[in-house]
């Protein structure tokens, strides 16, 4: 791993050796630089930060005790007593906030909501800055008590847009990219994928305006895989990853280089590339060993078990779940994505109740006006789970919901990672709302394209045999057998001959959909539709669809 960026040895070197009546004389540039310094090496590796720190800490001690002396002397004459008062009122205030960004990273290291959330009010009460970069500080807190304490960035969209504003119209590039940067967050927690896009790309553009010389664009990167994935648009969401981690090196960004490689999994897995996967998850662990991170053990762990799902390993998957336990009365929010990887764990073991009890019990705690992203990765579970427990009237609501909140936005693979039980809810909600004509042409169309994106899906090549690289689905059977996974031991033959167009269109004539109606569904023709039953009629030895759907059923295809 490569060590300190060069420019922040160079200003540390600069300051050092400056005498202290030169470096006062340049106090603020002196300030400036510190907190260039500082924001670069926020989140880096503990030794990089130690060592600069110490050097930080030296430099702020000589202004403040200058800052001490200069009061003592502050000249006779009531204007130069104006003007030098005010300027050392505005020195000490960036003094004080550059030691609280400071103490801020001890704070987020150890986990303590309390202090942070009072020193974001002690800061709340200093005089704004003339300068936006100062401001900035006081925003910061603000942001992390949020987003890294509650997960719910969401509801800071108003204060970040109104900042970025702001920022734009002082003309400072290098905040309204950090802005950017914590925009496109809020709005992926908002599930807001459109906008997450427009903000990275407008970032990257400022990135690469002012020199592409800035760590904050790993982030942008980082975000715009998240765009990316839930399209469904896997190369580039890749690439993405591959920028992040690309600048993530040259900073020495560890929260960075963790959660690249975490996605990354994600990637492996989506493609079914199992060692892909493995390798992945090697050095994200060996970061959070030699960092000792307090929040990346939680999210490795997620990741491990997500594998061993994808892999068709229940035994160890089953072994997991008595070590971690939930409780609402101690809730901490970065268990969020734990908790739902216990859901899918249950899914996986076929517990259905045991699935159902979790999401409802964690339900408000999960599904949060400030983190919709998080509501949308619950409601896929929650579908999923009452659809294989046989709720199919509540499991039509829940989807109903979901398709609401996703429709908009475009979003795939959050579908697509629930595999085969997925894909027969959303058959289920297109045939009845088919009947009853309730959903909008828009949604129906929507709905079409998730089961056209299940068509393309292609079976995990890593994957042991009958499992899926989905994160639900590791015992449920591969597309090819859908809809009849107990039906192989009975009629292998029979299951391998129909298409699984007939699959859906045998799945609609069961729940009485007219011939129109399963046009609409599956928006096609009525003749093909008509096509299909005759092929069905045909391989089921059936003259009718009355005697179509008896002779599946004794065969256990529905």
């Amino acid at each position: 791993m490569p060590r300190v960026p060069l420019h922040t040895q160079t200003v540390q070197t600069w300051m050092e050796i400056l005498p202290d009546a030169v470096l006062w004389q340049h106090a603020r540039l002196a300030l400036k630089a510190t907190l260039r310094v500082l924001e670069s090496l926020h989140e880096t590796t503990e030794m990089s930060y130690a060592s600069a720190q110490a050097q930080v800490e030296h430099t702020l001690a000589r202004l403040q005790e200058q800052l001490a002396h200069q009061e003592e002397t502050v000249g006779t004459s009531e204007s130069e007593h104006i003007h030098q008062e005010d300027e050392l009122i505005v020195i000490g205030r960036r003094l004080r906030l550059l030691r609280a960004l400071i103490e801020a990273r001890m704070i987020l290291r150890r986990r303590d909501k309390v202090r942070l959330a009072q020193l974001a009010r002690e800061l709340e009460g200093l005089d704004q800055d003339e300068k936006m970069s100062w401001n900035m500080i006081v925003l910061s807190l603000s942001f992390w008590l949020t987003e890294s304490f509650e997960r719910e960035g969401a509801l800071l969209i108003p204060r970040l847009l109104q900042f970025k504003q702001q920022a734009e119209q002082a003309g400072d590039r290098l905040v309204s990219i950090r802005v950017i940067d914590w925009l496109a967050n809020a709005y992926l927690r908002a599930g807001q994928m459109r906008q997450v896009e427009r903000e990275c790309l407008a970032g990257l553009a400022l990135v690469k305006h002012i020199g592409g010389h800035t760590a904050w664009a790993g982030y942008l990167h980082l975000f715009l895989f998240h765009a990316y994935y839930a399209w469904n648009r896997l190369e580039e969401a890749a690439n993405s990853l591959q920028q992040t981690l690309h600048i993530a090196q040259g900073w020495q960004q560890v929260d960075l280089l963790i959660s690249g490689h975490l996605y990354m999994t994600w990637i492996s897995l989506a493609r079914g590339d199992l060692a892909a996967a493995e390798q992945e998850m090697r050095q994200a662990e060996a970061l959070v060993r030699q960092e000792r991170f307090a929040l990346s053990p939680i999210s490795v762990e997620v990741a491990r078990v997500q594998y061993w799902l994808a892999a068709g390993d229940l035994q160890t998957a089953r072994s997991w779940t008595p070590q971690v336990v939930f409780s609402p009365q101690t809730w901490n929010p970065n268990e969020k994505w734990a908790v739902l990887m216990l859901v899918h764990v249950y899914l996986a073991l076929h517990q259905f109740p045991q699935a159902l009890d979790i999401l409802d019990r964690f339900r408000e705690l999960l599904d949060r006006p400030g983190d919709i992203y998080m509501t949308i990765q619950m409601l896929a579970l929650q579908v999923v789970a009452l659809h294989q427990a046989g709720k199919k009237e509540q499991a039509l609501t829940v989807t109903t919901r979901l398709l609401d909140l996703t429709e908009p936005e475009g979003y795939l693979r959050v579908y697509l990672d629930q595999g085969e039980p997925m894909r027969q809810a959303l058959l289920t909600v297109l045939a009845a709302h088919g009947m009853q004509h309730e959903l909008t042409r828009s949604t129906t169309a929507y709905a079409s394209k998730l089961l056209a994106a299940f068509e393309q899906e292609e079976p995990p090549k890593g994957a042991r045999q009958g499992t899926s690289s989905s994160l639900v689905t590791a015992t449920t059977p591969s597309p090819s057998s859908a809809f009849a996974p107990k039906s192989a031991s009975r009629s292998p033959a029979l299951v391998v001959s129909l298409t699984r167009r007939e699959q859906e269109v045998l799945g609609l004539l069961a729940t009485g959909a007219s011939n129109q109606e399963i046009a609409q569904t599956l928006v096609i023709s009525q003749d093909t539709v008509k096509k299909h039953i005759s092929h069905l009629l045909g391989k089921l030895g059936a003259s009718s669809c009355t005697q179509a759907i008896a002779h599946a059923r004794a065969r256990s295809l529905l």
